[in-house]
């Protein structure tokens, strides 16, 4: 296995979990998005490394992890494997980072599995609202699933989410990255757990569930960073600024020529805002605000900024 850092593997949930892991320090786990890799963090894991114990795992159906056919490949079942391959890697508890599909397991995390969650950071994370690029919802189609079945998944898998043509909009993976990615994808069953990732995650309207409609007031939260580029073409800037109407405290960041990998596009950017919400210990931990007060002023600010991005 090539990995970053040292490589792991471990079976929990009847499935093989594989993780790159590097530095010590306080645990960091950070879960990477769909049809993706732990690799998506090579820009800034090796920086985080300098302070905590980053742990990377590709998430099931993914990279060098395991394909379990006969897995629900859905949000609770995401979150329990996560939990329990925590347990077996020594990091009960952690600070945890999710991006996109990631982001989306890491808010099942907090929902299911809060004691493991330190804090939250969320970089352009599933979960934040219904809307999705089209390309998405209509993989959710069940013409689509019918016509192109396993052929539709695989071409996300090995094309939409690399390819300089696909969604990304200013991520341009290397050449040799691109070339691991077709390796990984190509493995077998992976195009069948991205159709099983697409039909629990998705319908024609966009994303199945939010993480609103499943959090109340009285819930218990983490300190929790949002990072999100202003011209996302795959889950839209607007999520950004609900999360800063509706969760009081927490710390909101936008990246104005960003599209959906700020963390490619401006990895020292998004360095400098994630390591300083890790190391503010004195972060207090969010709330639900229905709006006004400190969410107004802070959507007000981000409203400014995709103007100003126009």
């Amino acid at each position: 296995m090539e990995m970053l850092g040292h490589a792991r593997v471990v079976r929990v949930n009847d499935c093989d979990v594989a993780w790159g892991e590097l530095g010590e320090g306080p645990p960091l786990v950070l879960l990477h998005g769909l049809a993706d890799s732990h690799r998506t963090f090579r820009r800034i894991a090796p920086a985080l490394a300098r302070t905590h114990r980053v742990l990377m795992p590709d998430l099931p159906g993914h990279g060098y992890s395991g394909r379990p056919a006969d897995a629900p490949y859905d949000a609770p079942w995401f979150a329990s494997t996560i939990a329990a391959w925590m347990e077996a890697a020594g990091a009960p508890h952690a600070a945890i980072c999710g991006h996109s599909f990631g982001g989306g397991v890491a808010l099942a995390m907090l929902r299911d599995h809060a004691a493991r969650v330190e804090r939250l950071a969320l970089i352009a994370p599933g979960g934040l609202g219904r809307e999705v690029t089209p390309w998405l919802r209509f993989s959710a189609l069940p013409v689509a699933r019918a016509l192109l079945g396993s052929i539709l998944a695989r071409r996300i898998a090995t094309r939409l989410a690399v390819s300089p043509l696909g969604p990304a909009r200013f991520a341009r993976p290397e050449p040799e990255e691109l070339a691991r990615y077709a390796v990984l994808a190509a493995m077998p069953g992976t195009a069948e757990a991205l159709q099983r990732i697409l039909d629990a995650s998705l319908d024609v309207n966009g994303q199945r569930a939010t993480f609103w409609e499943v959090v109340d007031a009285k819930t218990t939260l983490p300190p929790i960073a949002v990072l999100w580029g202003m011209l996302d073409p795959v889950l839209p800037f607007a999520h950004a600024r609900r999360a800063a109407e509706k969760l009081l405290h927490a710390s909101v960041h936008a990246y104005e020529r960003c599209g959906h990998f700020p963390h490619l596009d401006c990895p020292e950017r998004v360095l400098a805002d994630l390591s300083a919400f890790l190391g503010d210990a004195e972060r207090p931990c969010c709330r639900l605000v229905d709006c006004g007060d400190d969410g107004t002023q802070r959507a007000q600010w981000l409203d400014g900024l995709a103007m100003a991005a126009e």
